[in-house]
């Protein structure tokens, strides 16, 4: 590990590493490039095989004021990467950003702002998402504009299990350090998010979300979300099963409750689409079916539908009815989608 810093800054910018030398150079110098400047990168070379731990000793040996590097002995995985710097930073404040997106020169200024005038315990915002095609062409997603919220607790995860201005994604939001450190990301498990960013929420008394400060998100093929199936994308319900059972054992309300209801929908209809162009829908489906009959009839669940599209409602009815007309209904909507 490089000498860690000597001069505390307030916000530790945590970058995993691993095996991501074509994107890292562009991550990294628009870190640098920032226009707010009480900060300092740690870069976590988790093992990778590529060029990637060079890249980030060379930035390390140019800005040693600014860029710190730990070289994992052994490769450990994404929650441990960011666990093993957020342990030792001394900066109050975490901000996580993956090594294959990019940031605008103010995402930390913006982010830090936020912070200091309201008073918050959390900033939250969106991200943007960028695709890259087949032949190397991108293309961004319109950036989200509006005035800032300010959530109470409850509020705010509400708003996390719809997602309608910010999820449970780790980067992009600026995060006190004391949290994290009580609530680790689980090793071991693919949407490590998942698991961790309620809790996380559930100790702020104050959330803010405020637009877009700039954070690219790229969708490349080796994402998780683009990934080949397996049972371990299993995760994405088993993690929403933990948070509804966490929001009733907090006895927190039932418009909360049935918020963490539609996220388990929304998060078995993904995880159904990826099994079917997999090959894998009977054991995924009975799976879900599982986890749905468990809120739908123990717990009385029901979907708000003043918070949903008629899109979404359609698709997770059928869903629920039965492997027959969700296959239906999904045949439909990919013959719709050829023929635009």
């Amino acid at each position: 590990m490089s000498e860690i810093l000597n001069n505390v800054k307030r916000i530790n910018v945590i970058v995993p590493v691993y095996n991501v030398e074509n994107y890292l150079k562009k991550c990294i110098d628009s870190l640098l490039e920032q226009s707010y400047s009480s900060f300092c990168i740690t870069l976590v070379d988790d093992c990778s095989t590529d060029q990637s731990g060079r890249i980030c000793d060379y930035y390390h040996s140019r800005y040693p004021e600014i860029v710190s590097v730990i070289h994992k002995e052994k490769n450990q995985g994404l929650s441990e990467a960011r666990n093993s710097a957020t342990r030792i930073s001394d900066s109050p404040w975490i901000v996580y950003v993956d090594s294959d997106d990019y940031v605008s020169k103010d995402f930390l200024k913006n982010l830090s702002d936020a912070q200091e005038k309201y008073q918050c315990d959390m900033v939250v915002t969106p991200i943007c998402k960028e695709y890259i095609d087949q032949v190397g062409n991108s293309t961004r997603q319109e950036e989200s504009s509006f005035h800032p919220f300010e959530y109470d607790r409850e509020q705010a995860l509400i708003e996390l299990c719809y997602e309608k201005q910010f999820g449970s994604y780790a980067v992009s939001k600026l995060i006190k350090k004391d949290l994290l450190n009580k609530y680790p990301f689980p090793r071991g498990k693919l949407f490590e998010d998942s698991y961790t960013i309620y809790k996380l929420l559930f100790e702020c008394n104050k959330i803010v979300c405020i637009p877009n400060p700039g954070y690219y998100y790229l969708q490349r093929g080796g994402s998780i979300q683009r990934s080949t199936f397996s049972k371990r994308h299993y995760d994405l319900i088993y993690a929403c099963d933990e948070m509804i059972e966490f929001f009733m054992s907090q006895n927190m309300t039932y418009d909360l409750i049935a918020a963490g209801y539609y996220k388990l929908l929304r998060s078995c209809n993904v995880t159904c689409i990826h099994a079917i162009d997999s090959g894998n829908i009977d054991e995924t489906y009975q799976l879900c079916k599982k986890y749905i009959a468990k809120y739908q009839y123990e717990k009385k669940l029901e979907l708000d539908k003043r918070r949903i599209n008629i899109k979404e409602y359609i698709c997770f009815k059928s869903l629920i009815k039965s492997k027959k007309s969700y296959l239906t209904l999904y045949k439909i909507n990919k013959m719709v989608r050829k023929r635009k």
